[in-house]
């Protein structure tokens, strides 16, 4: 009779395990985004799905060929896209202090340069530093 008992047991704790394994990595368990994820904003289509940087602009240089970010100057190289969010291209003039923004920094000539930089709504600013 106890054989009989043990291998209830070992059923009932099979089945309780594989039971709550399914349940635990469903994917139905886990496809909720977490409350603390930043809210989805409805950017142009010609805009990446992540950004490299964000920044807040404190002033355009366009004599030096520089950007102040966060108090820092970074050279922007001249062939530089500006993309807006009412239009894909626009000129560098386009950038006003208190404009948030994201942008991509690549190497040119041996120097890290911005290259390419969209418009974003003043919801996406990254916190002050």
């Amino acid at each position: 009779m106890p054989r009989i008992l043990t291998y209830r047991n070992y059923l009932f704790s099979s089945l309780l395990f594989l039971i709550s394994y399914i349940v635990l990595f469903s994917p139905s368990v886990w496809s909720e985004e977490p409350s603390s994820a930043q809210p989805a904003y409805d950017l142009p289509n010609y805009y990446p799905a992540e950004f490299q940087y964000k920044a807040v602009v404190d002033q355009y240089l366009p004599r030096k060929g520089k950007l102040v970010l966060n108090a820092q100057h970074f050279p922007i190289w001249q062939n530089a896209k500006l993309h807006l969010l009412a239009q894909e291209y626009a000129t560098l003039h386009a950038l006003k202090p208190g404009m948030t923004i994201g942008y991509s920094m690549k190497s040119i000539n041996s120097q890290m340069m911005i290259n390419e930089i969209w418009e974003l709504p003043k919801e996406m600013a990254p916190p002050p530093h």
